[in-house]
């Protein structure tokens, strides 16, 4: 935990924030809490001491000290007294050994951290892990919505039509030539057969003219 710690404080943001509760990823995919709306969470530290109120897409306000919060630390006593543990401006997602966090700024010097894990379950939980160190309070938050959504890639689709278009143009004018070779083709083998009729043409007359002065000059 200390090291997941410490690469949390160290980490890049790993998402553009679109809202308070959106982010887009590198790769162009989305985090989306959204569809929450104004859901609220609540959860009991194990000793029974505190409860933590959390609301991830609406500020909402709890007693004097939590106005305008994400998150809210409520002490379970007579007076009790309520610590902001997450402010609508500070939450910023990060991604630590693969995972995907949102870190919390509250009042003073506390900070929360809230592990987003994806899940196939319709229901959203969030439970309690630990406050370590001091004023590190951590969190886990199960959720659809935790998952990312993958965009369409259209530029793919495109690519893909257009090859296929090129494929049937160069198809279609192969086909072409070879109509024109065809045709060419049967040209030629009429021009032969004319030609070749127009020979005969000529000897039969050829024969036929001697035939006739022969039997000129026998007479």
């Amino acid at each position: 935990m200390l090291a997941m710690l410490l690469a949390a404080a160290a980490a890049e943001d790993a998402c553009l924030s679109k809202s308070l509760c959106t982010c887009e990823l590198t790769d162009g995919n989305l985090i989306d809490l959204s569809p929450l709306g104004d859901e609220q969470f609540t959860v009991m530290d194990p000793n029974g001491a505190w409860t933590y109120e959390y609301r991830p897409c609406a500020p909402f306000k709890e007693g004097d000290n939590c106005t305008d919060v994400i998150m809210c630390q409520m002490e379970q006593m007579v007076g009790a007294m309520q610590n902001a543990l997450g402010k609508p401006d500070s939450a910023k997602f990060l991604k630590v050994e693969n995972k995907y966090m949102i870190r919390y700024e509250g009042d003073g010097e506390r900070v929360s951290l809230v592990d987003l894990v994806c899940s196939s379950s319709e229901n959203s939980t969030f439970t309690f892990d630990m406050e370590a160190p001091a004023g590190i309070y951590n969190f886990e938050f199960t959720s659809p919505y935790a998952c990312e959504i993958a965009q369409n890639k259209s530029p793919s689709t495109s690519t893909s039509s257009t090859t296929t278009a090129s494929t049937t143009k160069s198809s279609s004018t192969t086909k072409k030539s070879s109509t024109t070779a065809k045709s060419t083709k049967t040209t030629i083998k009429t021009i032969t057969t004319t030609q070749g009729a127009s020979a005969v043409s000529s000897s039969i007359f050829g024969v036929f003219c001697l035939a006739l002065f022969t039997l000129m000059r026998a007479t």
